[in-house]
Parts: C-alpha cells; structure tokens; sequence
C-alpha cells in the first residue's frame, strides 16, 4: 500500500511540470546589446548601439517609460566593466519592456547630452515602442 501511494506521488510529481493546466506558453524573445552612447534629454535617451551587421544604429526611450511602476522600461545604475547594454523584451512578437544597464558616473564616456529644443524631438519620444533595428 505504502509502495503503491509513493509509486503515484512519485509519477505526479513527474508530470506536473509539463502540464500547463489550460495556460497558454507566451513566446518570450529577448536581445541583449552593448551601448556605445546615451545621449540624455528632458524627455528621454537616445541610444546608440551595434547592430548584428556592425551599423550604428539608435533607439529613443522616452523618460516616462522609466517613471512609473509598471512602465516600459527599467534603468539599473552599475560601475562594472560590462556597463553599459540594454536588454530589449518582446512578447509573442510585440515589444514588452526595455531594461538599460547604465554607467552609474554620468560624467563617464559613454554619456552625452542631446542637444536639441523639445519641439525638435518630441515626436521621436512619443511612441509607444523603439523602432529597433537588429
């Protein structure tokens, strides 16, 4: 009896790991990309990076994404070698969130401030995704 009990506690908790209980699997992608410059603006970054065909290439991020609970973005500060990248998230084929790893010395190389007035770059921040280029 004992033998029988542990036989099919042991074959349950073998299976329960693949079943998926009627939820449906999210295809999760993520990238992860070295920045070579953020240029810093009242209302965002803009972001230089490499692609895979080794262009330069920039993304803009606006400044509320990272202001709210919840957002679309996250900014983790950091003084390591392997500062700064982001890492870019989508969510069965659609952009979810983006998380920049960021020189936490601002007076450091990788950082610059974009020099333009608000009206000449307040189009390129109001967008609800990057227009990221691999």
């Amino acid at each position: 009896m004992r033998r029988s009990i542990f036989v099919v506690i042991v074959v349950v908790l073998f299976i329960l790991p693949f079943v998926s209980f009627g939820q449906e699997v999210e295809d999760i992608y993520v990238r992860s990309i070295p920045i070579v410059k953020v240029l810093a603006h009242p209302l965002g970054y803009k972001i230089f990076y490499i692609t895979s065909s080794d262009e330069l290439a920039f993304i803009y991020t606006p400044r509320e994404w990272f202001s709210q609970a919840g957002g679309k973005g996250t900014i983790v500060w950091g003084k390591t070698n392997e500062f700064p990248y982001f890492s870019i998230f989508w969510i069965n084929n659609e952009f979810s969130h983006i998380k920049l790893f960021l020189k936490e010395n601002l007076s450091d190389t990788t950082w610059g401030v974009l020099e333009a007035t608000d009206s000449q770059v307040r189009d390129k921040f109001t967008i609800e995704a990057p227009d990221f280029v691999d």
